[in-house]
């Protein structure tokens, strides 16, 4: 059975719809009543509504608000219109938000019946043909990269289904890769440059770049492209049995591995030219199809990770043979002091030094990067947030949000760069932070200084006694008020009193051994000596002025 909403600010009208009506003749179950456009959409969000009857003017949401409401987040919903006006103005805006009828107030029973009806019966040609295989098909067909992109992400990972049904899905989603092909692999890691594209375009740099890919390879290779969980590009390559490159007994199959040599070296000159960016390329193969494919990629992907290293823009043919490598340690990211006991010591600049000699080394050798990153990188993780909690902050207040984002995993950077760019980044806001905050700190203690001062003008001032009042050591407070004010504190003392003296004299009657005794001056001769010192005249000289 279907269900039914009537929205209508006046109740009499939608209570006697409900009665009067014969919904169960129309198929319908339920109706839903509502007063208000606001009523309305929250009844829609909580059930499956067939068709919604509604005034067109209501206060807050209106009729064609409402409709506008359902249109984007109920498409398939009928909404039929009642209004009291046969303007045009007003059928014209209900044209605009797609209403499936437009009826004039009052109207009969048997006009509003019909009117249901016919959107009953479009709502169920809809549904059907939403469901029919013709659709189902066209969905497919949209949505077919996306499907092989995940059927071959499924195979990388070993998840192979049995021979038959791997051929149906192949043929299902027009593949021309059969099980026994020999096939070819190519995995793409991006690297820098590629200006013209974001962070946010990735997926449209995947798309020129497996333009660029199908343009070269397909004279002589089936292309079967997809992404791995690292971003790298991978693509299968199967000869095609009418090019130049086919051959099952050696022959002119043996030119394989020299065209798609040429072909990948054509694709990373195309790319830098076009692109405007750096890849590096590794090829592996031929092997079976699909029974090796796993091993292919993790050869592939052992050789992204280990061969090219934090460099850009290498091109590599891999073979079977494993090679053994002397592994080396980075001695200079463990030699002490670690990166924390630096931080702990603030010992700033050696650990900028120790910073450029980590990247350095990892520069100079490109082996097992993909370890010497992880290694590094959470390294670095560890030290900055322990940099910012020692201070007494969470490392999210501190620094940009897109550098933030960086901490989720070592992934994001494929070069030594890369790395050392973030890492940089992150240490300059770490420090300039924490160097705001001593200098906003200091600022404070100068404030309680000097409002202590100038409250307490008549008293023996001294430094010891204002280092109590502040809680800190007399030696620091004089040393970190001279850094932020550029003079000593009895400096100061003594220009607040001088300036003080100048403003009674000038602006009161008051006494001069009272002005003396204000300033702290037990005794006025001494305080008229001091005076006249300073300014080069005595004290009644300038109050005579």
């Amino acid at each position: 059975m279907h269900q039914i909403l009537i929205v209508d600010d006046e109740r009499s009208v939608v209570d006697n719809l409900e009665v009067i009506i014969p919904w169960e003749e129309l198929g319908i179950g339920t109706v839903y009543k509502a007063y208000s456009g606001d009523e309305a959409a929250a009844i829609l969000g909580r059930n499956a509504v067939d068709v919604v009857i509604t005034d067109i003017r209501m206060p807050g949401m209106s009729g064609l608000e409402l409709i506008g409401h359902i249109r984007r987040t109920a498409k398939m919903t009928k909404c039929i219109l009642l209004s009291g006006h046969a303007e045009f103005e007003f059928a014209k805006k209900a044209l605009q938000v797609q209403a499936d009828d437009y009826l004039i107030k009052p109207v009969a029973d048997e006009e509003l019946m019909e009117a249901v009806r016919k959107a009953l019966l479009q709502s169920s040609k809809e549904w059907e043909e939403m469901h029919s295989y013709r659709h189902l098909a066209r969905l497919m067909k949209e949505n077919l990269p996306l499907i092989r992109r995940n059927l071959l992400g499924d195979l990388l990972h070993g998840k192979c289904p049995s021979a038959a049904d791997l051929t149906q899905k192949m043929n299902m989603i027009e593949l021309s890769f059969t099980p026994g092909d020999r096939v070819f692999m190519l995995l793409i890691r991006v690297e820098e440059g590629f200006t013209a594209f974001d962070r946010s375009q990735s997926v449209l740099l995947e798309f020129a770049m497996a333009n660029i890919v199908e343009e070269l390879f397909r004279p002589y290779f089936a292309v079967w492209n997809g992404v791995d969980e690292h971003e790298n590009l991978v693509f299968v390559l199967r000869a095609l049995e009418d090019s130049a490159v086919y051959g099952k007994d050696g022959g002119e199959g043996a030119n394989q591995r020299g065209v798609l040599e040429r072909l990948a070296e054509q694709l990373h000159n195309h790319v830098g030219l076009y692109l405007k960016g750096y890849i590096s390329i590794i090829v592996s193969g031929p092997d079976l199809f699909p029974q090796r494919l796993q091993e292919l990629y993790r050869s592939c992907l052992f050789a992204m990770r280990n061969k090219t290293g934090g460099e850009r823009g290498f091109f590599i043919l891999t073979d079977d043979r494993p090679v053994t490598r002397e592994f080396h340690a980075l001695s200079s990211l463990h030699e002490p002091p670690s990166l924390i006991l630096l931080i702990e010591a603030g010992r700033m600049e050696d650990l900028w030094a120790k910073l450029n000699r980590i990247f350095q080394e990892m520069s100079a050798s490109s082996d097992y990067f993909y370890e010497a990153r992880m290694e590094v990188y959470y390294c670095l993780c560890t030290a900055f947030i322990h940099f910012a909690h020692q201070n007494g902050k969470s490392l999210a207040e501190l620094i940009r949000p897109e550098d933030y984002a960086l901490f989720d995993g070592p992934a994001h950077f494929r070069t030594v760069n890369g790395l050392k760019k973030w890492a940089y980044g992150v240490l300059e806001q770490l420090e300039f932070s924490v160097h705001q905050e001593i200098k906003d700190s200091r600022g404070t203690i100068v404030r309680q200084v000097n409002q202590f001062i100038e409250r307490n003008l008549s008293q023996g001032i001294s430094v010891p006694l204002i280092a109590d009042q502040v809680h800190l050591h007399p030696a620091y407070l004089s040393r970190v008020y001279k850094i932020e004010t550029g003079e000593s504190i009895s400096d100061y003392v003594y220009r607040t009193r001088m300036d003080k003296a100048v403003h009674l004299l000038k602006h009161s009657e008051v006494k001069i051994y009272e002005i003396a005794a204000k300033l702290g001056y037990q005794n006025d001769s001494y305080f008229i000596k001091v005076f006249k010192k300073h300014y080069g005249m005595t004290p009644q000289e300038c109050r005579d002025q």
